[in-house]
């Protein structure tokens, strides 16, 4: 199986878990499920762009043989120029607005550190 493969799986499984819950779990629905991510789509590290881009079309491969479990995943992403603290700003977006179920594809041990507290006081899981 492959890391995206695995990544998917554990994703739809914390999914199904908070699904059972008895209160809403923001970006899961009885269909879908709503992951974000920042990555470098410009600026010194824009080549990453390209990871973002093979994450993007397989789960839309995957989704396009039923999903997992019945459940179509989207996979937003947005720019961070691989800047820390446009990593952050990015990233409150896509938990605070856009409400993602998960953190998935962030680059950068920095943007990382920037983002990891604010997201475990969320609740919000991360692959990174």
């Amino acid at each position: 199986m492959t890391r995206a493969a695995l990544i998917a799986a554990a994703l739809l499984g914390a999914a199904s878990v908070a699904g059972a819950a008895p209160s809403a779990t923001p970006g899961v629905t009885s269909n879908s499920i709503l992951v974000g991510g920042t990555i470098p789509l410009t600026g010194e590290a824009a080549s990453a762009a390209g990871v973002a881009r093979g994450a993007d079309a397989y789960f839309k491969y995957v989704n396009a043989r039923g999903g997992v479990f019945g459940r179509k995943i989207t996979y937003k992403y947005v720019d961070d120029g691989y800047e820390p603290q446009r990593t952050f700003l990015a990233m409150r977006q896509l938990v605070q607005q856009d409400g993602v179920f998960a953190m998935f594809n962030t680059l950068g041990t920095n943007n990382n550190i920037a983002i990891r507290q604010f997201l475990n006081q969320q609740g919000v899981p991360s692959s990174s």
